[in-house]
């Protein structure tokens, strides 16, 4: 596959560029973008290698507390992982519309309505326009738990509830991340990720 081209450069054309260089870390492979080294384990392949991995902890720790500590930490992470990789993929794709885009305040993208916004601002369509009902709320879920883990430890608050209608917790309580819930995020990632590549110009 060619090289997107952005405003008339090659999105790739430069890997010093901090955005890029972002691309390349994360959503590199699924926009079908050639770049010179290798994705890392933020990439979805990454990610999607060490969700698969969690199985096999046991196998290889005794302990049975470390063991499922170990695989809380690695699920948790891989939500986290996915937000940031879609976000950093997200800005790029963004940048690549001629001006005047309004300017995203920093991070913008982690935050789902706020990027919707933004991504209607440029091209005319949001993310309800590419994602299903239930992919755009099991979407949501996940950037709201993101949240938590980034800056309550996972700890539910008001907001969360208010944000998402999940009624299996309560406000204090921890979220439980499961593997399986994660990967069908970061299915629901991709298809959006893709489908906003699509209307770059």
């Amino acid at each position: 596959m060619r090289p997107r081209q952005c405003n008339s450069k090659l999105l790739v054309k430069s890997a010093s560029a901090g955005a890029l260089s972002s691309v390349q870390r994360s959503f590199a492979l699924l926009a079908g973008i050639t770049l010179p080294i290798r994705c890392s384990s933020n990439s979805v392949s990454g990610i999607r290698s060490a969700l698969a991995g969690i199985a096999q902890i046991s196998t290889v720790i005794s302990d049975r507390d470390t063991a499922a500590t170990m695989a809380r930490h690695l699920v948790e992470h891989g939500l986290e992982s996915v937000v940031t990789a879609f976000q950093r993929y997200a800005e790029a794709l963004y940048g690549c519309f001629p001006p005047p885009p309004k300017k995203p305040r920093r991070n913008a993208f982690q935050n789902l309505a706020e990027g919707s916004k933004l991504w209607q601002h440029a091209c005319g369509k949001q993310d309800s326009d590419y994602l299903s009902v239930s992919e755009l709320n099991l979407t949501t879920l996940h950037f709201q738990q993101r949240h938590l883990l980034a800056h309550t430890q996972g700890i539910v608050d008001d907001s969360y509830i208010a944000s998402t209608a999940d009624t299996s917790y309560q406000t204090g309580q921890r979220i439980v991340v499961r593997d399986t819930s994660v990967i069908a995020f970061l299915d629901a990632v991709e298809k959006l990720a893709d489908r906003m590549r699509l209307d770059v110009p």
